[in-house]
């Protein structure tokens, strides 16, 4: 016979562990160079969301969702401070990809990692 070694105390604790799946939305909105149309149709998403009885651990929007277009991309456009406001009210985090471009006239593809309360974690950069 084979000696089989027993779970420790401790893994029996850890196997009693419950870990829920996080809940990850994907939102697609309809592009658009306005910011009042973008505005309504994330709006719209977030309505719908907050009627669900479980709300997103994490909000994630596509590629370049907010593109290259004036008034809409960046980090302290009214687009982005927006998200940021939801993000808050729903208590979710949010990955929100936009245009950047530097003072030197480089261009990124960057993405804004917002957190539960609405502040901004950390900002990926790809330049393409």
């Amino acid at each position: 016979s084979q000696d089989v070694e027993k779970p420790t105390d401790s893994w029996e604790a850890w196997k009693s562990i419950s870990i829920r799946r996080p809940r990850i939305v994907v939102l697609q909105t309809k592009l658009d160079e306005q910011v009042r149309n973008i505005l309504q149709s994330v709006s719209r998403g977030f309505e719908l969301l907050a009627s669900q009885p479980l709300k997103p651990d994490m909000v994630v929007f596509p590629e370049l969702f907010l593109g290259p277009h004036p008034g809409v991309s960046g980090l302290n456009s009214e687009v982005m401070t927006e998200l940021r406001r939801m993000a808050s009210s729903l208590h979710t985090y949010m990955v929100i990809p936009f245009h950047e471009e530097n003072p030197d006239g480089a261009k990124f593809n960057s993405a804004a990692i917002i957190d539960r309360d609405g502040n901004l974690l950390s900002v990926y950069r790809f330049r393409g």
